[in-house]
């Protein structure tokens, strides 16, 4: 009697161990490695566009300060100050820091007039050793580095 348990119990776990083996229910190798090369493709596009988008990050920071500046004149009809200090560049009640490593070469105040234009001026920005020249007018910021 023993022995048929032994043999019912030793047939029936083989049973379900070739079921488990046999099961299509696992990821194959090959959807594996189609889902790996899928994600280092979507890895590798946007990569670069966050690199080069760390890059521009201080020309887009100066045209919004100036877009915002001009926007608030033209809302408020009275000229609005922007004001390029040492730390922080600010337009009414709002700040924006400068970008890390980016420093004015002095403090700098603009005036925007209620139609949004500014009276062309120019403000030196060292980024290290680099210089970046802005000039700020009434069309907008024009960035020579």
């Amino acid at each position: 009697m023993i022995s048929t348990a032994t043999g019912w119990l030793t047939e029936t776990m083989l049973k379900k161990y070739t079921d488990f083996v046999n099961n299509k229910a696992g990821f194959t190798l090959l959807e594996l490695l189609i889902v790996v090369f899928l994600v280092a493709l979507i890895f590798g596009v946007t990569l670069p566009r966050m690199t080069i988008s760390r890059q521009d990050v201080f020309p887009v920071t100066l045209e919004r300060v100036f877009r915002y500046a001009a926007m608030s004149a033209m809302a408020a009809g009275s000229a609005v100050r922007i004001d390029f200090g040492r730390e922080k560049i600010r337009v009414l009640k709002r700040e924006w820091p400068y970008p890390k490593g980016v420093e004015p070469d002095s403090p700098v105040e603009i005036t925007v007039n209620s139609s949004g234009a500014a009276f062309p001026a120019e403000i030196v920005f060292y980024k290290g050793k680099d210089k970046i020249r802005a000039e700020i007018g009434l069309l907008g910021v024009t960035i020579h580095e």
